[in-house]
């Protein structure tokens, strides 16, 4: 990260309300927001100014991997693929059609 690209984050965070959770949403950072959670005590229903919690972020900014992983830690699964589906075996109802909108 450049030298002034952290005070733009920093000012984006501060106006926006997004947590380190929903950071590590936005850049995709599965270990970290992981490590957020299990070491450092983050509240992973926090919600930011517009009241988007990190699961609703990942939904709507499309990150269909970040959202199955905290979905699926919900869950009682474990990080990519340790979770389950569901009694019917499909994908939660939020996540059907999130691919094909996103030309996946």
């Amino acid at each position: 990260m450049k030298r002034g690209a952290w005070c733009v984050c920093a000012c984006a965070c501060a106006c926006s309300g997004n947590t380190a959770l929903h950071v590590a949403v936005v850049h995709e950072q599965l270990d970290m927001y992981d490590h957020l959670v299990e070491y450092c005590g983050a509240w992973e229903h926090v919600r930011n100014n517009r009241g988007a919690t990190p699961l609703l972020l990942a939904a709507s900014m499309g990150k269909m991997e970040v959202f199955q992983h905290i979905y699926n830690r919900r869950c009682g699964g474990r990080g990519r693929g340790g979770g389950r589906a569901g009694a019917s075996g499909r994908a939660p109802a939020a996540t059907r059609g999130l691919s094909s909108a996103n030309g996946a």
